[in-house]
């Protein structure tokens, strides 16, 4: 039976010809903290060593959209 070059192949098909099948990802630790500010909590992010802050419950507390 010959084979027709026109018909699709399964995406596994091609996916099993990858040289990297996995790769090993490390979580990462994240931790929160909460801040006195200006009479509120503001939410502190330690996303690796790097404080972060969420910035929709500020902008929402100033009155404007998020």
């Amino acid at each position: 039976m010959p084979i027709n070059s026109e018909a699709p192949t399964a995406g596994t098909v091609e996916a099993s010809n990858l040289s990297v099948m996995l790769e090993k990802t490390d979580m990462n630790t994240i931790s929160t903290i909460n801040v006195p500010f200006h009479g509120n909590n503001l939410c502190i992010v330690n996303h690796d060593g790097r404080p972060y802050v969420p910035m929709k419950p500020i902008v929402e507390g100033m009155g404007l959209s998020a």
